[in-house]
Order: C-alpha cells, then sequence, then structure tokens
C-alpha cells in the first residue's frame, strides 16, 4: 500500500450542491462541532434540511465528539474531502465526570468514507463500541476507514435484518487484553441480514472478529480476501448462519491462546430444529464455503507461549459437517501453512502474551495486572494527545509481503493472499544463466528476450504459469519432452513469477526479467 493519507487546505463551513445532493463541509477543531452540524440540520418540525445531505470532513483535521451522533429514520453520509492530506480523525471527548457513548448510533442507514475513527479518550482510556445499529434493516458502509482502539467491538448490531458492508477498512486494537472473551470487528445480538467484510486488514483483535449472540442467525456470511494479524481466541464463528464464505485470507496468530479457548479458528452452529423446518419448507440449504486460506503461527509467538498452550484445529466438526467440500479435501487442498514475513506488521508484545496466558490460567480473566492493553503508541489518537502528530501522518504498518511466496499466487484467481491494497514487496532479483547441477530446474535465459526455456529432471508433462507481480495470471503453457520453451514475445518487459505444475501440485516458483 502506497501512501494513504493526503493534504487539503481547511475550509469554513460550506454548503454545495453536485448532482442535486446538499454537501456539507463541516470545518475541525471545535469541540464537538461535528455533533452540532449534524443536529443543526433538524427542523423544529422534526424534519432534516436535506436527508440525503453529505457532510464532508477536512484532511489533517481533528473532530472531538461530545456524544453519540444519531440519525433518526435518515440515512447519514460522512466521508472526507478528495485530495491531498491525513485522514480527518474522530475521537471521543467526554463531558466533565465522565461518561461513555457510542460514536453513531444507526436508527437509519449509515455511511462513512476515508475517516480515521477511535474510541480512545485523551486520558487513555477505551470506550465501548463506534457504532451501535438500533433500527431494523439498517445497512452500515465502511469504505476507506480506519477503525482503531475501541473497548468492545466496532460495530454491535442490536436489530434484525441489519446489512455490514466493511470493505478497503483497517480495524485495530479491539478489546482489552485483560478481559479477552471481549473485542469483536462485528458483535450481533439479533439475527442478520449480511455481513460482507472484504480487502480489509485487521489486527490485535481480542475475542474474535465475528459472533452472534443467542437463537438468532446470520442469512449471508462473505469474509474474503482479508489480511487477519493477532486474534487472540476463535477467528469467526459463523454460528447460525445459512450461507458463509471465507475465502483468499491470510491470517497470522489466530487463536494465539491456542487450547486455553477450547475452540475451533472456523466455528459453524447447525440451525435449530424451528429454524431447520422453516428453512426446509422454504427450500434453502444452511452451506459453507471455505477455500484458499493461508494460517500460521509466527515462529515468535510459538516460542513465547512455549509448552502453556497448543495449537487449535482448522475447522470444527460442524464446519466439516455443512462444508460443500469433504473434511479431507478442505484441509488438504484448500488451507495452507506457509510462514509469512511481512514488511512492517505489528508485532505481538510478550507482554500482553504473556499476560493473557496468565490471567486465563491463574486469575480466570480477572485483570492481575500482568496483562497490559494493545500497544497504541503508533495510533495516530495517542500522537494527538502527546502533541507529536506529524502532519500529513501516514498509516506506520506495511502488510505487503515476498512475491515468492506462496501465498502470492494462492488464491482462487491464482493472485495474492489477504488485503490487496498492499500489493507485493519488491524484492532483489538474481540473475544469470548458471544454476548448481544438483537443482532439478533451469530456467534459462534469465534476462530473456522472447523464448524461454526449462530444463528439468522431472517427468513430463509440465505446466508453466506465468504472473505479473500483482499475481495477475498472464500466460499459461505446456511443457513436453519434445517441448521445453515457452514463447514470451506477447509480455512486455518487466518483472513476472514463473510457477511450474505437476499432475496439479506446484513444484518450482522462480523469477524471470524479460527484456
Amino acid at each position: 500500500m502506497k501512501t494513504l493519507f493526503f493534504l487539503l487546505l481547511s475550509l469554513p463551513i460550506t454548503c454545495l450542491y453536485a448532482q442535486e445532493r446538499r454537501v456539507v463541509v463541516v470545518p475541525p477543531d471545535s469541540v464537538g462541532v461535528l455533533n452540532n452540524v449534524i443536529a443543526g440540520d433538524t427542523l423544529d418540525n422534526g424534519q432534516r434540511v436535506d436527508p440525503r445531505t453529505i457532510y464532508l470532513l477536512k484532511r489533517n483535521g481533528v473532530y472531538k465528539l461530545v456524544g453519540e451522533i444519531q440519525n433518526q429514520g435518515y440515512p447519514l453520509t460522512i466521508r472526507a474531502e478528495e485530495g491531498e492530506g491525513a485522514m480527518p480523525v474522530l475521537q471521543p471527548t467526554p463531558p466533565s465526570g465522565g461518561g461513555t457513548f457510542s460514536h453513531f448510533t444507526a436508527l437509519g442507514d449509515l455511511n462513512q468514507e476515508g475517516l480515521y475513527i477511535t474510541k480512545v479518550k485523551e486520558v487513555g482510556a477505551y470506550e465501548e463500541r463506534m457504532i451501535r445499529v438500533q433500527s431494523d434493516s439498517a445497512r452500515v458502509r465502511l469504505e476507506n476507514c480506519w477503525l482503531d482502539g475501541t473497548g468492545q467491538s466496532i460495530v454491535r448490531l442490536g436489530n434484525i435484518g441489519a446489512k455490514v458492508y466493511i470493505n478497503n477498512c483497517i480495524a485495530s486494537n479491539v478489546g482489552r487484553t485483560f478481559i479477552p472473551n471481549n473485542g469483536r470487528l462485528i458483535d450481533a445480538r439479533e439475527t442478520t441480514d449480511s455481513v460482507v467484510v472484504t480487502n480489509s486488514t485487521l489486527y490485535n483483535i481480542t475475542s474474535r472478529v465475528l459472533r452472534i449472540g443467542g437463537a438468532r442467525y446470520f442469512r449471508y456470511i462473505d469474509f474474503s480476501q482479508n489480511t487477519i494479524v493477532n486474534v487472540a481466541q476463535r477467528l469467526i464463528t459463523f454460528e447460525e448462519t445459512i450461507e458463509a464464505r471465507f475465502t483468499n485470507n491470510l491470517v497470522m496468530n489466530p487463536g494465539f491462546l491456542g487450547d486455553l479457548r477450547t475452540s475451533e479458528y472456523l466455528e459453524l452452529a447447525e440451525l435449530n430444529d424451528e429454524l431447520k423446518d422453516i428453512f426446509e419448507a422454504q427450500g434453502i440449504e444452511q452451506s459453507i464455503d471455505v477455500r484458499n486460506n493461508l494460517f500460521f503461527t509466527s515462529p515468535r509467538v510459538a516460542a513465547l507461549r512455549g509448552d502453556t498452550v497448543n495449537n487449535q484445529p482448522f475447522y470444527s466438526d460442524d464446519v466439516y459437517k455443512f462444508s460443500v467440500l469433504d473434511s479431507a479435501e478442505l484441509v488438504d487442498n484448500f488451507t495452507f501453512t506457509e510462514p509469512i514475513e511481512f514488511k512492517n506488521a505489528p508485532l505481538l508484545p510478550e507482554a500482553v502474551l504473556q499476560g493473557m496466558i496468565n490471567d486465563q490460567l491463574f486469575a480466570e480473566n480477572i485483570d492481575n495486572g500482568t496483562a497490559p492493553n494493545w500497544p497504541l503508541f503508533a495510533s495516530p489518537f495517542n500522537l494527538l494527545v502527546d502533541g507529536a502528530l506529524p502532519l500529513p501522518w501516514n498509516f506506520p504498518y506495511d502488510f505487503s509481503y515476498s512475491p515468492v511466496s506462496f501465498a502470492a499466487t494462492a488464491a482462487t484467481d491464482g493472485g495474492a493472499l489477504g488485503d490487496r491494497r498492499w500489493g507485493l514487496e519488491e524484492v532483489d532479483i538474481v540473475l544469470g544463466n548458471d544454476l548448481p547441477e544438483e537443482n532439478i530446474f533451469r530456467l534459462y535465459p534469465n534476462p530473456v528476450i522472447n523464448r524461454l526455456q526449462l530444463q528439468s529432471s522431472l517427468r513430463m508433462p509440465l505446466r508453466l504459469q506465468i504472473y505479473n507481480t500483482q499475481g495477475k495470471l498472464l500466460l499459461t503453457d505446456e511443457l513436453t519432452a519434445n517441448d521445453r520453451n515457452v514463447s514470451l514475445r506477447s509480455l512486455p518487459p518487466g518483472t513476472y513469477l514463473v510457477n511450474i505444475w505437476q499432475r496439479g501440485q506446484r513444484v518450482y516458483q522462480s523469477k524471470i526479467l524479460k527484456q
């Protein structure tokens, strides 16, 4: 991912009309200004000035919220202005004497784009949740946001039929490490229509990414193409879900508390008898599609844990039972394990891991003072409190990884696993035609002009595939004993990845330079 945030000049409150939608530009730095501007658009008769208004926030701006913002019966859209500058910061400023609130209580559709939102107060304490949905069939859409630091959940669903769409977002530091039963990206307390999370990066989550409580169910879940780092307990509990999809995800340190939680990474519960009868009458079958994901525990975390805890299996029996694949096929062919080194990812601090383990073993989830919270020193809200936020500020991490990694071509479309906004890390290319004799493969010449030759001791035929550095498949060719070369005339000059397959198994990967 390149620089995420850009610079804009400040403007006074401005009303614009573009394509007949009212646009209000809200100035930063005044406590409660966003609360007041949105509330001020409600007339004495209870009607809105324009229920389709878009509220634009200034780049490099700080917006201190003094209470929850509610949109009773109208869609609320808040987005960052286009142009250069850092993401506008939304931070809680509770009234004197304390108090807590959700930033947003959605009583209608809620759309947020390009915002940095935190629930950490200036004194450093967490507040519980960012967004609370309390309207039947409300839709929440989060796009290009960074949701950073909350005590309980990012989105809590309290009404029937909600829809949540999260795309191109970052969610981090969710939950309190000394209360590992809490801390979720989405916490549903009622039957939910849809949850779709795509192309996003999630890290430092205390409990799990997704859960639903009680005898409720999800109609549809799609959780695909995400990078997930450091989740203490279960990864996702699909629970009573009619249709679920979990594909192309790159997961580091899932369930790092291990069997202290006696739970699997993914869990799907069978529909209760009442729901089963209803859906059978309608011809609806419960299903889950789990494919092309990579799970691994980093060597550092494994070393810190030692023999205290054990890794959990990837899936529960329920997932096997309701999967469209059988269990052996699910694990052997569609789940991968390989250590990944991110260019610059947040490490799981030793004090946090050992503190959580100690609390679970000895204190029954009661904080015994040994488990500090997630490290927040690199987060913008902490820098704001310290007065050390440089402008424009940038995202402090980079989750890109090597293009020669197995994960770089392991997705269902032959591209990279995980959040693709990061791209693949650039690595040095070793060129030359002379390889050790013991190698069973030789691709030459390298650099190549038009025709690439293969020397191999493996039995033919072999399939050769060529990808660009973004993971897009460009060329496929079958190599035989009598034809061991492939034409690259159709490819422009550049760097390419080569994969070679034998009977459906990848047996070699290399990088070439075409001149």
